[in-house]
């Protein structure tokens, strides 16, 4: 491990505070008369071994001459109150004038004899009737001999302003200033010895010092950013627009600052403005030996910006702390509002603190104080304590101040850590707990051996915030802070703070430590008073390191990867509702301190929640509305990785295509350039996915056309459903219409058509559909019976010419529903051309639901459906031909003979005859009454003409319903009929004749075959021309109940004992109870059957229809049951068993034949899945357990 890591950083700071080593708070004050600028120039003078400050009053009054001349005053120290002024200097030519000449305007003592210069740049001289500010300087050797007056001229050069300025070199060599000569083009004077400027106006020698003995002049406008001049070497400020004007050059002193042996230049610029308006520069130029000449540009800048203070208007050198480097004062005299300031800038090793040392305000010495620092004494030591003191004036508040340097000792420190590379295992115990300490020891040590009081502040972490410290002091864990007052008994102090280390995600940033000391009180008290030492302010400071387990470089060198992915990978609007980023960061190199995941994600998303392993130290907060800050570890440790699943919630509307998930991982370790970009970003395409249902239904289901012209209307209706998961969007609903054109005229025209909202019912959205013709070209579209024949009497678009509709829908919601409805106008009387050609055909519209092309929807199917309005077109009825009649009768008798002849060949009029016991038994059962004898060949002649009769009037109407069937050419519905009836009335016929021969009297068979062929050739007829209207029900119902109550009187009268009797008409009886509701049900059921395509369609009334088929059925099983209890005693008693097997025969192929016509040409296929089981298992069912 390198060793510089840990060299103690112990070390010696001067910190800038309010007071150094000039005693601002023991000042003398030297007050002079209003108004008179006493304090403009001041300076010491050392006479008879005891010093005095000098002090200029430009506009002090001559109490003589009783005018304005100037002054200048000499001041005791020790009794600052004690001035006198210095005998006036009155010169005798007339050509002379000293009223307002501003003596004391400028003053220097002469360090190698005391000798005193004093200026009064404003002399009159009058010259050729002008008057001329000539300028002079007054020399004397002590304040008591009588001045000479020093005047020095060319030619009498207008306004040469002469003393405006003058300074002397440490070797008594005097230099004064008249900037105002040859017109402000300046010179200045040596030794009697006149320098002029060549040049233009540049005010040279407003300004004038010694560098040694070679003359520093000053030219504050040369080119207007102002030069100073040294052995003809011009030195520049910086040439740009804050330096314009700023009278660089305005002062000027000299002095060794880095102590190399030369002295170095320092300069102001009173008017430099940058921050503020005349804020001031001082520029410090560093002699180099080794070229022979100072620096090109300033070495130090020295600015305190304040509006208007004019820092660097004077300036002051000397060595105030006696530390072998010299020191400066730079004055702001108008800063503060024009009270002023001075600043101490100290001198060390390599050239100059930039910062001051000390600072003092005019404000903090009187109020009410101004242009305080306007002008300094040379630095001198009055109190002969070894330090320089100076003197200070504030010639607008006509005052001056003299500081005194106090005695300085240095204090040296040393801050020591017990261990500088830490271990994070506890090694200390606090409050029975084992917790991470080191111990700090603190050494002062001063160069005097009296007891000195120090303000000891040790600042612990000190490189971080307050709520970023990592470290406390017993007793308090929020105290990462310690002040106290301190002694140093003897020269000496020692002490060991104990220091402890909390629980710290920063591992690898070092601890620092801090340490401050100052004198209590700034050195005062009672036992030094009135000038008490001072020492230098110190700050020291310490740095251990934690121990970070990265090798013997301690350099943790890392690398991160970061894997994402997302669950689902894409999302599914509507149906997936959140997100989950599956996130793996991977460490593939050493330890990773601090090591944190910055997660970014789109506004859309909303971040909910965090899964992670069980014992997982990854934590994640919010920085912001779309950024996360995860936690992974510290350290996360080296080849080895964390990983948790964030989710968010998802907020995205259908105008979303993507979304992203971006991760970033970074760690406070060292990582190489190359890998310190590895943000992992991730586009989740958002798509969306619904599920199309469009449902068709026409209303009315069958138009039935009777001949009449009357208009009729047909409306299609299709529902619209997304059944999810996401919202559809831009969808198309198109809709054909056939146009069918029959004799040149449309047969179905549109009324009406719209696009409604089921949440808004009343409000339809007819704008976004629109009307079009689509032809379907090579096809014959000719309406015409052959057409629709060819076609399966079925007109679609897939051979007519249509009318489409398109909507267009912006959105169709989860669970909504649309409804487009179209309503027809039906032109009825275009339909007279079809009757007796076309019984019946279908016209069917189509509908289509699409969704526009998008790469956004996924797992989307376009949606068919069609409406069909059927039909029905009734017999144009024509008179029977008379030959038809003629030969239904011939035909009927010759199949009545024929069938005759048959059954009398076969022996089936042999009947075996009832034995006598047996009629007698009947006759006591019958209460003795008799049946009338019967006589064989009678009842067989009966039997004869009743069945010619019968048979006759058969094959009539068969010949009827055949000749119409074959003009119509409906074949196989006459054929149907031509079967039914004749085996209904066979059956029927048959069953009368074997009742009446055995059993009933004659009357009953009249009557009921009568009422029996009426009946049936009145059902034929009704169900033939019109599938059955009321007015049947009527009629049949009145007749059939007729007919079974004389059936049964007949029967219990004449045949049947009375047990069956009771029996049989308890059962009869409790299905004619029924018969109202049988009419009723009968009507339902008929209205069932007629209406059965268009209920079962639209799904309204299959309940109903299962209702009612249930409680048909569960009255058949009642009658039934009668008729197998009547039949088995009939057959017991009268009947023999053929019989049975003929008639359950064809009641079984009679019905299942009606049943399998009718399903197939007059009801829909779904009535006959319902229908024609219902039907086929109960007739089926009771031939069954009829025969059984």
């Amino acid at each position: 491990m390198d060793s510089w890591l840990f060299i103690s950083l112990t070390f010696l700071i001067i910190i800038p505070v309010n007071s150094f080593n000039l005693d601002a708070r023991n000042f003398l004050e030297i007050k002079g008369n209003e108004n008179q600028y006493f304090g403009y120039s001041v300076g010491f003078r050392k006479s008879l071994n005891q010093f005095k400050i000098l002090v200029g009053s430009p506009k002090a009054n001559d109490t003589i001459e009783k005018i304005t001349t100037g002054a200048l005053y000499e001041c005791d120290i020790t009794a600052p109150h004690n001035c006198r002024r210095v005998p006036h200097f009155v010169p005798r030519n007339p050509d002379y004038s000293i009223q307002n000449q501003w003596l004391g305007v400028a003053l220097d003592i002469n360090p190698y004899n005391s000798q005193i210069t004093v200026c009064a740049h404003r002399f009159l001289e009058y010259a050729i009737s002008q008057k001329m500010l000539m300028g002079a300087c007054y020399r004397m050797n002590d304040t008591s001999d009588t001045s000479q007056i020093i005047i020095e001229t060319i030619n009498h050069q207008f306004n040469p302003m002469y003393g405006i300025s003058c300074r002397y070199s440490q070797t008594g060599r005097l230099v004064t200033g008249m900037p105002g000569l040859d017109q402000g083009k300046g010179g200045y004077v040596v030794k009697a010895q006149l320098f002029s400027n060549k040049g233009h106006d540049y005010y040279e020698g407003y300004t004038v010092t010694f560098w040694d003995d070679t003359p520093v002049i000053g030219k504050p406008r040369y080119h207007e950013y102002g030069a100073v001049l040294i052995r003809n070497e011009f030195i520049l400020p910086p040439q740009n627009k804050y330096s314009f004007g700023s009278y660089f050059g305005s002062a000027i002193a000299t002095a060794d600052l880095n102590y190399d042996g030369y002295k170095d230049l320092v300069i102001g610029a009173p008017f430099y403005s940058e921050t503020f308006v005349e804020e001031g520069r001082v520029y410090i130029y560093f002699y180099d030996s080794l070229e022979g000449m100072f620096s090109e540009n300033a070495n130090i800048v020295l600015m305190e910006p304040s509006y208007r203070a004019q820092f660097g208007k004077s300036l002051a050198t000397g060595n105030f702390n006696s530390d072998k480097y010299e020191d400066i004062i730079v004055g702001a005299p108008y800063e503060n509002d024009g009270a002023g300031c001075i600043y101490v800038y100290n001198g060390k090793f390599k050239g100059l603190e930039s910062t001051y040392s000390q600072k003092i305000s005019g404000k903090d010495l009187r109020h009410g104080l101004k242009t305080f620092g306007i002008s300094f004494t040379r630095a001198d030591d009055l109190d002969q304590n070894g330090y320089p003191d100076i003197g200070v004036g504030a010639y607008m508040s006509d005052s001056a101040y003299i500081f005194k340097a106090r005695p300085t000792y240095e204090l040296k420190a040393s801050l020591t850590a017990s261990e500088r590379i830490l271990d994070m295992a506890p090694n200390c115990i606090l409050n029975d707990r084992r917790v991470l300490c080191v111990n700090l020891t603190v050494k002062l040590t001063l160069g005097i051996k009296e007891d000195t009081v120090y303000d000891l502040n040790l600042i612990t972490d000190s490189l971080k915030t307050p709520e970023e410290k990592r470290t406390y002091f017993k007793g308090n864990v929020r105290q990462s802070e310690i002040t106290e007052s301190v002694t140093v008994r003897s020269g000496f102090f020692e002490k060991v703070y104990q220091i402890f280390i909390r629980s710290t995600m920063d591992i690898l940033s070092p601890i620092n430590f801090t340490l401050h000391c100052s004198l209590n009180d700034q050195g005062y008290s009672n036992h030094c008073m009135p000038l008490c030492p001072i020492s230098n302010n110190i700050t020291i400071s310490e740095t251990i390191k934690l121990n970070t387990e990265c090798g013997p470089d301690e350099i943790c060198r890392t690398r991160l990867k970061v894997n994402l992915e997302t669950l689902p990978p894409n999302i599914t609007l509507g149906k997936d509702k959140r997100l989950n980023a599956v996130i793996n960061v991977f460490n593939i190199g050493e330890h990773a301190y601090n090591a944190r995941a910055r997660v970014f994600f789109s506004h859309l998303m909303d971040f909910e929640s965090i899964r992670k392993p069980v014992n997982s130290s990854v934590e994640c907060t919010s920085v912001n509305r779309m950024e996360l800050s995860c936690f992974l570890g510290n350290p996360l440790r080296e080849n080895s990785n964390s990983s948790f699943i964030v989710t968010f919630l998802l907020g995205l509307t259908a105008n979303v295509t993507k979304t992203f998930i971006a991760v970033n991982a970074s760690t406070e370790s060292q990582v190489e350039p190359k890998y310190l970009i590895n943000t992992v970003n991730l586009t989740i395409k958002v798509y969306q996915e619904f599920d199309l249902e469009l449902v068709a239904m026409s209303v009315p289901s069958t138009l039935a056309f009777r001949g009449d012209a009357s208009p009729m209307t047909a409306r299609h209706s299709y529902q619209l459903r997304n059944n999810g998961p996401s919202n559809a969007h831009k969808l198309i609903f198109s809709l054909d219409i056939p146009n069918v054109i029959i004799n040149n005229s449309p047969l179905m025209t549109i009324k009406e058509y719209r696009l409604r909202d089921t949440n808004h019912p009343h409000e339809s959205n007819k704008s976004v559909c629109h009307l079009n013709t689509v032809e379907n070209t090579g096809v014959d579209v000719k309406t015409d019976i052959k057409s629709l024949l060819k076609y399966k009497n079925i007109a679609n678009c897939s051979w007519l010419k249509c009318h489409r509709i398109v909507c267009e829908i912006s959105i169709l919601t989860i669970f909504n529903m649309k409804v487009f409805e179209l309503t027809l106008n039906i032109d009825a009387k275009l339909l007279k051309d079809f009757q007796s050609k076309l019984r019946a055909f279908d016209v069917v519209t189509n509908g289509t639901l699409r969704h526009t092309v998008s790469k956004q929807v996924i797992n989307v199917h376009h949606e068919h459906a069609n409406a069909t309005t059927l039909f029905l077109i009734s017999r144009l009825q024509k008179k029977i031909q008379w030959w038809i009649v003629v030969c239904s009768i011939l035909v009927g008798l010759l199949f009545l003979i024929l069938v005759g002849v048959l059954l009398w060949k076969f022996g089936f009029f042999r009947r075996n005859r009832v034995s006598a016991a047996d009629r007698r038994s009947l006759k006591l059962m019958t209460s003795k009454r008799e049946t009338p004898p019967q006589n064989d060949s009678q009842e067989e002649t009966h039997l004869s003409i009743y069945l010619s009769i019968y048979l006759s009037i058969y094959i009539y109407l068969s010949i009827y319903i055949s000749n119409q069937g074959f003009k119509n050419r409906e074949s196989y519905s006459n054929i149907y009929f031509n079967i039914s009836c004749l085996l209904f009335l066979f059956q029927h016929i048959l069953f009368l004749y074997l009742i009446s021969t055995y059993l009933v009297s004659f009357s009953y068979f009249n009557i009921s075959c009568l009422l029996f062929l009426f009946q049936h050739i009145l059902f034929l007829f009704l169900i033939s021309t019109y599938l059955v209207s009321f007015s049947y029900f009527n009629i049949s119902c009145l007749l059939f109940l007729f007919q079974h109550i004389l059936f049964l009187f007949l029967i219990s009268t004449y045949l049947v004992f009375f047990s069956y009797f009771n029996i049989s008409c308890f059962f009869f009886l409790f299905q004619h109870i029924l018969a109202p509701y049988f009419n009723i049900s009968c009507l339902f059921f008929l209205f069932q059957h007629i209406l059965s395509p268009f209920l079962i369609s639209t799904y309204l009334v299959s309940l109903f229809q299962h209702i009612l088929s249930l409680f048909l059925i569960s009255t058949y099983l009642v009658s039934l049951f009668q008729h197998i209890l009547s039949l088995f005693l009939i057959s017991t008693y009268l009947v023999s068993f053929s019989y049975f097997n003929i008639s359950c025969f064809l009641f079984l192929f009679q019905h299942s034949l009606s049943l399998f016509l009718i399903s197939k040409y007059l009801v829909s296929f779904s009535y006959f899945n319902i229908s024609c089981l219902l039907f086929l298992f109960q007739h089926i069912l009771s031939p069954f357990l009829i025969s059984t």
